[in-house]
């Protein structure tokens, strides 16, 4: 009789166990869409989220290229001046004078620098200026998603970073471009694989 009773609170134990822990995935599914979002850019722009920032987007990016791995992240929000300086308070970044975003045949590039000593206008040769940099885009569905218009942005303030990661010969590099007029940015999250 005792170990019927054990069995039997065993088993309604197990039954509640079972109820609770589809009550709890049913809860997760229901979570705010952006919640995925939310949580990629605290961890890799700045944590806590600014209070103006809304309307984030997230598209995670293809490592291609030779780098094949790595956490590589497009993002998009709406965001106040006063926020992008918390933003660019948080770590050593970097002012450009110029963007440039180009489509290619296997992926895309992102330039960025400061304009030619020569007046060249960078954007149609990005060799011509100084101190440029670039970054592979290669987006996972083989082209740009909607809300990503770089350079239909009227003189957007350019920002970037590239801190080594760890111990390795790896290179975390970040890049925020705000369009004060508009109060939206982009920010890139690229640290290659292996």
């Amino acid at each position: 009789m005792m170990l019927h009773r054990i069995k039997h609170g065993w088993l309604i134990n197990c039954l509640v166990a079972s109820l609770i822990l589809a009550a709890a995935i049913t809860v997760n599914c229901r979570r705010s869409p952006d919640a995925w979002e939310s949580r990629i850019f605290r961890k890799y722009v700045i944590k806590p989220i600014p209070k103006s920032v809304v309307d984030i987007k997230v598209e995670k990016l293809s490592p291609g290229g030779r780098f094949g791995s790595g956490r590589n992240y497009a993002m998009h929000f709406k965001i106040s001046k006063d926020d992008v300086a918390l933003i660019l308070n948080s770590r050593a970044f970097e002012e450009f004078e110029w963007i440039f975003y180009r489509q290619g045949t296997h992926w895309d590039k992102l330039w960025w620098g400061n304009m030619s000593p020569h007046g060249r206008d960078p954007r149609e040769n990005p060799l011509s200026g100084t101190n440029i940099h670039q970054m592979i885009v290669n987006w996972g569905s083989q082209k740009p998603p909607e809300w990503f218009r770089p350079n239909d942005w009227k003189s957007p303030k350019v920002y970037s970073i590239s801190e080594k990661w760890g111990r390795s010969r790896r290179y975390r590099t970040n890049v925020l471009i705000f369009n004060e007029d508009l109060a939206e940015a982009y920010f890139f999250e690229r640290l290659p694989g292996h």
